[in-house]
């Protein structure tokens, strides 16, 4: 009788172990479920941990707890490539010249505020869609045909750039 109630007792540990493995389980998912920004606190990273769960439940909304909600929101911005997420950073033109850019749309840049980045968003665009005449849409058109020119390595461009003509061909022929 003694072999049969250790084999029992041995089972009746292990089903009581089982069972409690499966209710932590079961609490531990309804935790993370029910709120899963939770999850993170405990982390060694735990803005890293956001910006996982954020692209993973596409939540950028989960940025609200990260320790730095400004790069949590640029981030986001970029992955989901939205630019309606960059009014919630402190870099809201940077942002939108990101969007932009990664987006090849140079109308997206008309969001931008500060001209010096919405200028350097229109140049980037242009040179790199090939399209010179979104230089035109610029504060400094010709400063902008002058880069183009330049970086393109084409001569020809100079006759565009207005004032910067005779610098533009200069250095294009020294290279």
């Amino acid at each position: 009788m003694k072999k049969i109630f250790g084999e029992e007792s041995k089972l009746l540990v292990v089903i009581g172990i089982s069972i409690f493995l499966i209710l932590f389980l079961i609490s531990f998912n309804i935790a993370y479920k029910n709120s899963p920004e939770d999850f993170c606190e405990n982390t060694k990273d735990k803005d890293d941990c956001i910006i996982k769960l954020v692209y993973e439940l596409e939540d950028f909304n989960l940025c609200e707890k990260s320790l730095d909600k400004h790069d949590c929101y640029l981030i986001s911005a970029r992955k989901f490539e939205n630019e309606k997420i960059c009014s919630l950073t402190n870099k809201r033109d940077e942002c939108i010249a990101d969007i932009a850019r990664i987006k090849d749309d140079y109308l997206i840049c008309d969001n931008i505020v500060d001209n010096k980045v919405k200028d350097t968003c229109l140049f980037e665009i242009a040179y790199s869609s090939s399209n010179i005449s979104i230089c035109e849409k610029t504060s400094d058109i010709d400063s902008c045909k002058y880069s183009y020119a330049i970086n393109k390595k084409n001569v020809e461009l100079c006759g565009e750039t207005g004032i910067y003509r005779k610098l533009c061909e200069e250095e294009i022929s020294s290279k």
